[in-house]
């Protein structure tokens, strides 16, 4: 890992911590723009009462405000999260077209939905059509 990236991971890890102190779920996230942050933020679900208000909206949304508007282009911007982003956040991430995505830790339970999910279609999938040859 780069010194930069280095430096914007332990930022973003800094607003986890703050997210912890909150009783948050301890994400945090940032974006970088030309080797500077431009957005920062954390989990705020408790707080707003908002099951969305995850860290990665909530910086995306701080850098669009911050580039005025969201039809200015995020492509080289970098969001540096500490937890490997959800469903949710992986959309707005993609929809807001980042450059580039670090993040810290992997989801495993994340992971697990995922798997199973794959897993059941696709043997739902493979014993429907065979019911339907029988």
């Amino acid at each position: 890992m780069k010194f930069l990236d280095e430096y914007f991971m332990r930022q973003a890890l800094k607003e986890a911590i703050y997210a912890f102190e909150k009783n948050e779920i301890p994400v945090g996230a940032i974006i970088g723009f030309k080797n500077n942050i431009i957005a920062q933020a954390h989990n705020l679900t408790k707080k707003l009462k908002d099951v969305s208000a995850h860290a990665e909206l909530q910086v995306i949304g701080a850098a669009e405000l911050y580039l005025k508007g969201k039809y200015k282009s995020l492509k080289e911007c970098s969001l540096y999260v500490t937890l490997e982003p959800c469903i949710m956040c992986s959309g707005a991430i993609l929809l807001a077209k980042l450059g580039s995505l670090v993040f810290g830790a992997s989801n495993i339970s994340f992971n697990k939905v995922i798997h199973n999910i794959e897993s059941s279609l696709l043997l739902e999938s493979f014993f429907k059509k065979r019911r339907k040859y029988l």
